[in-house]
């Protein structure tokens, strides 16, 4: 096919880690540059990707986004996007992505190289950051272009692949000398820095890395009262009791779980862990071996390009793939992982540890090698779903009882029962229930030109020029923060490894100034956010329009649950519900859904999320999105009672 006519592009960023590759920030900025030099149109400011990130979207305007997914799989979902699009709408005539890698580091050269050839046979030119690769016309063969595009893939490739080895091998030898080869330590230790002597030199903190010549790190124990904590735990279940009976009796005695004070980031909102024993905790304490002085590397085997074997890396058989051939988490048994001693005396007999060993294989045996499910689209409003019940505020969690799938409260899920009830809602009927109301809705609202209509009369009320001067001053003032804040994470980085004193106190110094910086240029960023949302945003038509015609397509077809997941993170719809419970016969209370809401876009529900568990984030200044645009249009609905519409009855109750 020829080329197709110069018009507009997408830009495709992709990493799968925040250090070790090219910031997305850069690769965005880069495209820019280009695409204004090829004179080709491109929808994208350097503010949609911070839009993007803090609300995990995959498309946006111009952009498609893999953050942190592997370039070894296919199926990402901007990647997926790119193709899609540039099948579907011919106005697309180049692709701009920093170099082939960013697109792919295949396992089959030959799979992607095919790939690459169905788009720029579409007549789409691919944009890279040393050369540009033009369309490719069908039937006739460049045997030059096929062997330079298969032997970067090949060896964007073969850099996973090599990776993997090296990394496997390093943590083979260190295992068994009996050295730690990451992650916190286990309950009750901490890890040390020591010499090649076993002296310890320092105490290492969680979070603490140090790297020096002739050293490495071990695992000593720390604290006795945790671990006699652990010695009883195992004992209970050498004795017979179940890990949810553990759980509840640790609970009982007040004793704080491990992660007890810890604060975890999920939704993007900082909150305390509960420090209440979960059945996985108490699973996971009966199976680490460090209680008798051993360490165990390939418990579990995940990775995609090679695996752990007591010969070193192998490569991946039938079993560590799925019928479609997907890499899949396979468990280890014992003889085929890797044991290392620690040096430190047993705290609990062995042969009881083993028979607890033996106990947790044959009671997990019906449930051992069952998959868990990837397919987002079997659960499309997962961690959409908020459980209001007497302040609790935890996120929902999709689970299956049986054939039926549920959302249900995390928090009763993580603390065995401690806290909250057993609150669930039927998956399928609350999924019907939000596209019902998500169609009444589009129905208010009413034709795409009545809500264009609105809108332009809206931002009509002020002057175009003050917009685009605050637009600009924004614009400005965010591409500062974004090279402050680059700087302040650098000198973090630096921080962490350097171990001269001089240096070090010399680069705090610059952190903090750095730091100083950043807070001055938030404070001023977020008085200009509210100037610029008083005077009215010039793309709110735009944006408000790309939300209603996503919206309006789902609906059509919402056969394809993928979509749904994205839509509804787009306009950030939220579902609270509140439950009861309801007295079945004399001595039987069941839980049951009594009423709910949904929200939209940055609106709190009454309950915030995490509960009395949140913390407040300070220093930072809030990011309002353009899924806010519409916003206007779902006042009522934003407030809509679940229990006031009739197929709220079909949601179902706990059992």
């Amino acid at each position: 096919m020829t080329a197709r006519k110069t018009n507009r592009g997408l830009v495709y960023l992709r990493r799968s880690s925040g250090k070790q590759e090219t910031s997305l920030q850069t690769q965005l900025e880069w495209a820019i540059v280009k695409a204004s030099e090829l004179g080709v149109k491109l929808e994208v400011e350097p503010r949609d990707l911070v839009h993007m990130q803090a609300n995990k979207l995959h498309t946006w305007k111009s952009i498609r986004l893999d953050d942190a997914i592997t370039g070894a799989d296919l199926d990402r979902p901007g990647f997926l996007a790119i193709k899609r699009d540039v099948e579907s709408d011919k106005s697309v005539s180049h692709i701009f992505t920093y170099r082939r890698d960013r697109l792919a580091r295949p396992e089959d050269a030959m799979r992607m190289g095919a790939i690459e050839k169905d788009i720029r046979q579409l007549g789409v030119s691919l944009v890279l950051f040393e050369k540009i690769v033009g369309p490719r016309e069908r039937g006739r063969a460049d045997i030059g272009d096929d062997i330079g595009m298969l032997f970067e893939y090949y060896e964007s490739g073969e850099f996973l692949k090599k990776h993997a080895e090296r990394i496997i091998a390093s943590k083979i030898l260190l295992t068994k000398g009996g050295f730690w080869t990451g992650g916190r330590a286990p309950y009750g230790f901490v890890r040390a820095l020591v010499d090649l002597s076993g002296n310890v030199i320092e105490e290492l903190v969680d979070g603490r890395h140090v790297r020096q010549q002739g050293c490495h790190v071990r695992i000593i124990p720390k604290d006795e009262s945790k671990l006699a904590t652990w010695c009883l735990i195992l004992d209970l279940k050498h004795s017979g009791h179940g890990a949810k009976r553990i759980a509840s009796r640790l609970n009982e005695l007040g004793i704080p779980s491990p992660d007890a004070g810890r604060v975890r980031t999920d939704q993007g909102v900082p909150h305390l862990v509960s420090g209440k024993w979960s059945t996985n905790t108490i699973i996971d304490l009966c199976k680490n071996g460090a209680i008798i002085g051993n360490i165990q590397m390939g418990k579990r085997s995940d990775g995609a390009h090679r695996r752990l074997s007591p010969d070193g890396p192998r490569l991946l058989n039938d079993n560590d793939r799925t019928p479609e051939g997907i890499p899949r988490v396979v468990m280890n048994d014992l003889e085929n992982t890797i044991i290392g001693k620690t040096g430190v005396e047993p705290r609990y007999d062995e042969i009881k540890w083993q028979e607890v060993q033996t106990q947790i294989k044959v009671r997990g045996k019906s449930q051992r090698g069952i998959p868990r499910a990837k397919d987002r689209g079997k659960y499309p409003l997962a961690t959409r779903i908020i459980d209001l019940t007497d302040g609790c505020g935890s996120i929902m969690y999709a689970k299956t009882n049986g054939k039926k799938r549920l959302y249900t409260c995390g928090r009763y899920m993580a603390s065995a029962g401690a806290e909250c009830e057993h609150n669930s809602v039927d998956a399928e009927a609350i999924l019907n229930f939000v596209l019902n109301s998500l169609q009444m809705l589009v129905q208010k609202i009413g034709t795409r030109d009545n809500l264009l209509q609105r809108l332009e009369s809206q931002d009509g009320k002020e002057t175009l020029s003050d917009t685009h001067l605050l637009k600009q001053d924004l614009q400005r003032l965010e591409l500062e923060r974004l090279d402050l804040a680059e700087r302040v994470t650098n000198a973090e980085r630096r921080m962490a490894s350097e171990t001269n004193d001089d240096r070090y106190e010399a680069i705090g110094k610059q952190f903090d100034l750095f730091k100083s910086e950043l807070r001055a240029l938030d404070s001023e960023i977020a008085v200009r956010r509210n100037q610029f949302a008083a005077v009215g945003q010039d793309e709110n038509v735009d944006v408000a329009l790309q939300i209603f015609d996503r919206v309006s397509k789902v609906l059509a077809d919402p056969t394809p649950r993928s979509e749904i997941t994205e839509m509804v993170q787009q306009i950030g719809l939220r579902i609270g519900l509140t439950f009861v419970g309801v007295r079945y016969g004399k001595n039987r209370i069941l839980r049951q859904l009594e009423s709910g809401m949904i929200t939209f876009g940055d609106r709190e529900l009454p309950v915030p999320l995490h509960g009395k568990y949140r913390l407040e984030k300070r220093g930072e200044a809030s990011v309002c999105g353009p899924k806010d645009v519409i916003q206007s249009e779902s006042n009522q609905l934003a407030r809509e009672e679940v229990c006031n519409d009739p197929s709220s009855q079909m949601l179902g109750s706990a059992r």
